[in-house]
């Protein structure tokens, strides 16, 4: 699973990742992969087991946002595009398509992006990410998966809050947890996935406010991910809004 969209919209990466990878889309006015079995990689298994690439693969999640404490749901559908040439790199261009219903009375609009990702020898990344208004795909850095893949293993990247303030930097460390979790989501029981932790918090703003930020993912050997919670919450207890992901179909 993180770039502002628009006026009305934001995307959460990681999950921007890190899944903050997570592909989710909420909106302001309430916040809303090639399968290689037993293919080694100079670290070990190879990531894109963890993250497949494959063209034609699509998955569906189902999506509950709380802001305010007002929950809502939502659906987001993956399909992995053909192959593209960008930056000198064969990339699999992933779509990432979010309706999340009506609040309040009013519709909210569906979203729709692009993101670009690769495996660069040291983890599975996103290269650039294309929405709706962009002419072109913007480059982008983030990781969803870093080599060696086993428990111990952790990087930094800089991120921008998205929910209870919008685009302030974060420093985000992201730890694989664990290579042996087992997830039960709607889709079914995974075993032997990868959770992620990623956390950050942002420095104390004119008040003395701190925004954290906290995202467990899992990713499940040849499916890819299955769960995330990607949660803000400021240290004055004024706000805290999250996003559930849990995957409901898969195709590959």
């Amino acid at each position: 699973m993180a770039v502002a969209r628009d006026r009305s919209v934001f995307l959460l990466k990681h999950p921007n990742h890190s899944g903050l990878k997570v592909g989710v889309l909420v909106p302001t006015l309430a916040v809303a992969a090639l399968v290689v079995s037993g293919c080694l990689h100079g670290f070990g298994e190879s990531a894109e087991r963890y993250y497949p690439l494959k063209q034609g693969m699509k998955w569906k999640y189902r999506l509950t946002v709380t802001e305010l404490l007002f929950p809502f749901s939502g659906e987001e559908r993956v399909t992995n595009l053909p192959p593209r040439s960008l930056a000198g790199r064969q990339l699999t261009p992933q779509m990432d398509d979010v309706s999340l219903g009506a609040i309040l009375g009013t519709t909210l609009p569906k979203q729709l992006v692009v993101e670009f990702y690769g495996d660069d020898g040291t983890g599975i990344r996103e290269f650039a990410s294309q929405r709706d208004a962009d002419p072109e795909p913007k480059p982008e850095t983030n990781y969803l998966i870093k080599y060696p893949i086993r428990v111990g293993t952790r990087w930094t990247e800089q991120h921008k809050t998205q929910l209870v303030k919008k685009d302030i930097d974060v420093a985000v460390v992201n730890l694989i947890k664990s290579t042996t979790d087992q997830v039960v989501v709607p889709a079914g029981p995974f075993i032997n996935c990868i959770r992620i932790k990623a956390s950050g918090k942002t420095t104390p703003d004119s008040s003395g406010t701190v925004v954290s930020i906290d995202e467990d993912y899992w990713l499940a050997p040849d499916v890819g991910m299955v769960k995330s919670i990607y949660t803000e919450k400021a240290s004055d207890s004024t706000r805290e809004a999250s996003v559930v992901r849990e995957l409901e179909e898969f195709k590959h």
